[in-house]
């Protein structure tokens, strides 16, 4: 069964938004690497609110998951203590000046 993506059309893009700007300490931001459609654990990244102190310079969690971990496919939860906010996947295409990343990204899904 595939991951549900997150889908950034509806409520769930504004609750994704709204939950990345969140300076709420017991806010949690699980990121794992999805490889044929399933989730790899343990997670890549465990980080807790406010996030953007914590993706090294990088302005948005996309671009940190695009420049250092070359795009492709992750999924992300949002945990508030025990209860889950919001999870889903996302996919991230790589930059094009990142050759091999970018063609295995085409071939993958398609492109």
């Amino acid at each position: 069964m595939p991951l549900r993506p997150i889908n950034f059309d509806n409520h769930q893009g504004e609750l994704y938004l709204n939950l990345l700007d969140s300076k709420n300490p017991r806010l949690r931001l699980y990121v794992y690497r999805v490889v044929h459609g399933k989730r790899v654990k343990p997670a890549m990244l465990k980080l807790h609110a406010p996030f953007h102190h914590q993706i090294g310079g990088f302005r948005y969690l996309e671009d940190l998951l695009r420049d250092k971990y070359d795009g492709g496919e992750f999924y992300l939860m949002f945990r508030r203590g025990e209860k889950m906010l919001l999870a889903g996947a996302i996919l991230i295409c790589p930059l094009p000046h990142h050759r091999g990343a970018f063609e295995a990204f085409k071939r993958e899904y398609g492109w």
